[in-house]
């Protein structure tokens, strides 16, 4: 069986630096990158928002990524989904999944027609 390197805790000075780091790359985005884009192209702000936010969850996921391969684990799904405790979700919660889907749709569809009366 193949031992991985325990990655260490960041620490007080680490954990602020990695939050800063992602907070603002997000800040650039939202402020600075989505009304840019949506500007240049006449796109509405969501699909900027949604590309933007796309991006950078993106480069979390590889960061995470590249960290999991300097932890020096093991190249299989069941060392990945261990690591990172991706374990199946019992039919209670996709019950749960499946009634606040249907609620959110359906608190979409009810209340879509206040939205020009809104505006």
């Amino acid at each position: 069986m193949h031992t991985s390197i325990r990655a260490r805790p960041l620490g007080w000075v680490g954990s602020p630096i990695a939050f800063l780091v992602v907070a603002s790359t997000i800040y650039v985005t939202h402020y600075v990158l989505v009304p840019a884009y949506t500007q240049r192209t006449g796109h509405p702000y969501l699909v900027g928002y949604l590309w933007g936010w796309g991006a950078n969850m993106a480069m979390v996921f590889v960061a995470s990524l590249v960290a999991y391969k300097l932890e020096e684990h093991p190249i299989s799904w069941e060392a990945f989904s261990a690591r990172y405790r991706l374990d199946r979700m019992p039919a209670q919660d996709w019950l749960w999944t499946l009634v606040v889907l249907v609620g959110v749709v359906g608190a979409y569809l009810g209340l879509s027609f206040t939205g020009q009366w809104l505006a």
